[in-house]
């Protein structure tokens, strides 16, 4: 079975939002392969969607806890600009990062993980990361022959722990 063939929920459905007023929408783009997830997830839930015109990865955002989006600046952006996020998913500020390694998407190079702390696993991050005020921890890179862009930046939060 071949990682780089399917449909990840996370990159291809819409994104919720939540308003300064509170109100929830969801924020739909599309996705680059041909499957189209927002309608039918917006139908199941009864939703309205917000429907975008550029083309969108979901693993290639990540927000902190105050606004600040994520994006590494790779092909996986396809044709989205900063003012993109800004709008349709309420980013207050956008950090464009270098593509070193990996497919192209943050969520497997770094993890906000709240009060100012991100990890990653991208040295080449640190320097910047630092000027822009966060404390950054270093993970260790995950190396497995069957995968080589694994990562433990690649992770989920429950109460508390990573």
């Amino acid at each position: 079975q071949n990682p780089y063939n399917g449909t990840w929920a996370r990159d291809a459905f819409p994104v919720p939002v939540v308003h300064k007023d509170g109100k929830i929408s969801l924020v739909g783009a599309k996705y680059f392969r041909s499957f189209d997830g927002n309608s039918g997830i917006a139908n199941a839930i009864n939703f309205k969607i917000q429907q975008y015109a550029f083309t969108f990865v979901g693993g290639n955002i990540l927000a902190d806890e105050n606004g600040t989006c994520f994006i590494v600046n790779s092909t996986r952006r396809f044709n989205s600009t900063e003012a993109d996020y800004t709008s349709a998913y309420g980013c207050k500020g956008v950090r464009l990062m270098k593509h070193i390694n990996g497919i192209g998407d943050i969520d497997e190079v770094i993890k906000p993980i709240g009060q100012k702390t991100i990890l990653t696993n991208t040295p080449e991050y640190v320097q910047d990361l630092q000027s822009w005020g966060y404390k950054v921890i270093l993970l260790p890179v995950a190396k497995t022959p069957s995968y080589p862009n694994q990562t433990y930046a690649n992770s989920l939060i429950l109460n508390g722990t990573v």
